[in-house]
């Protein structure tokens, strides 16, 4: 029964990490020593590390979970680098330095509405124009989650609306002519 229910587990996550595509210049990365702190955008307080940066032309490092209780993910960064590839293998090497050294995967979206004016907001890839916010906030990623809950009511009211308008007629709680 272990074996089957092993088999089955494993070929679950083989199928899962088939269709994932890997950024090409991301690694999320946590220090083995929670001391090693960032002293500056692309520098630690630890020169071994630094060299590894160096070497590998690291563009960025910022923290993922900076408000974070615990010190693990307070110590957990990004690295932005055009040799991801390589800098993860020697990362991964480096066990003295770091404890965590995965490789990022990009978001696969597997729904997106039916509506003209959020393709032409992601499609467009704005990010200081129309919708910006959209993008900003992420909101492609929420459609692989959910969808919406008919039970929950919101409310936005600006000028007042159209109570007649068939879409909304039965949903106005409790029905008032603005």
């Amino acid at each position: 029964m272990k074996k089957v229910l092993s088999i089955i587990v494993l070929l679950f996550v083989v199928g899962f990490a088939a269709g994932q595509i890997l950024s090409d210049d991301k690694i999320w990365v946590t220090f083995a020593d929670t001391a090693t702190l960032l002293s500056s955008d692309k520098a630690t307080t630890n020169t071994s590390i630094n060299d590894i940066l160096n070497e590998y032309d690291v563009t960025s490092i910022a923290p993922l979970f900076p408000f974070a209780k615990t010190p693990f993910l307070r110590h957990t960064y990004e690295v932005t680098t055009q040799k991801a590839e390589s800098l993860y293998v020697r990362m991964s090497r480096e066990k003295g330095l770091f404890s965590l050294c995965e490789r990022v995967y990009e978001p696969q979206h597997l729904y997106n509405p039916s509506d003209w004016m959020w393709y032409y907001t992601v499609s467009n890839n704005f990010t200081d124009e129309w919708l910006w916010y959209l993008v900003k906030i992420q909101a492609a990623d929420a459609w692989d989650i959910t969808k919406g809950d008919p039970t929950i009511k919101i409310a936005v009211v600006d000028d007042g609306f159209d109570y007649q308008h068939p879409e909304l007629q039965s949903k106005i709680d409790p029905p008032y002519d603005f």
